[in-house]
């Protein structure tokens, strides 16, 4: 079954909160085993953080994709920063971000889209996937998006190169299942599991 989570939220350290809450009840409510539920708040809670603390002061779109053995986190923003993990030094207390995408991820990377915002974008696949499904899943979100030349390269790779693209270790609308309200949130709305 595909499932989606669609958030818009102003760049607020209490929306970036809310989000976190609400990422963590629809991974839940989606059957998804705690291990996971935490792996995928984290993910979504550093990709909205970077968004908030690197982005100018405008709406930050949240997108949380279930399909089968595929997850998928995206967060746009209008910020002109491209994002590069920076080695911060060992008494810095922030700038590990993307370290931490990297090390929960199965593979991310950005996108500039065609009316100027960015996306920067994980996927997660689950144990039972292949990456063949990782592939055409990401094939088929990156449609209609400008294209950067590490996507594409996985995109024209076959699924045993998928490396190629930042490979790491091993919108508006919402859809929590039946133990969420979709107004827990400004922006949010019920989805129907529709991916287009």
């Amino acid at each position: 079954m595909n499932r989606s989570l669609f958030l818009r939220l102003s760049p607020l350290a209490e929306e970036a909160g809310q989000a976190r809450r609400i990422i963590a009840a629809t991974c839940a409510a989606w059957g998804c085993p705690p291990d996971l539920v935490a792996d995928l708040t984290l993910l979504a809670a550093e990709l909205i953080g970077n968004a908030v603390l690197h982005g100018p002061r405008s709406e930050i779109e949240v997108e949380l994709h279930n399909r089968g053995a595929v997850m998928l986190v995206e967060v746009t923003d209008t910020a002109e920063a491209i994002p590069v993990p920076v080695e911060p030094a060992p008494e810095q207390e922030s700038g590990r971000g993307l370290f931490i995408v990297q090390a929960l991820a199965t593979v991310w990377d950005w996108r500039r889209n065609p009316c100027g915002t960015k996306t920067v974008w994980s996927a997660v696949l689950l144990p039972d996937g292949s990456m063949t499904e990782l592939v055409e899943f990401v094939r088929e979100r990156g449609s209609g998006c400008c294209a950067h030349p590490a996507r594409e390269r996985v995109l024209a790779a076959d699924a045993g190169r998928l490396a190629t693209c930042r490979p790491t270790a091993p919108s508006r609308a919402f859809d929590h299942g039946a133990d969420a309200a979709p107004d827990a949130m400004p922006g949010a709305r019920p989805d129907d599991g529709d991916l287009t």
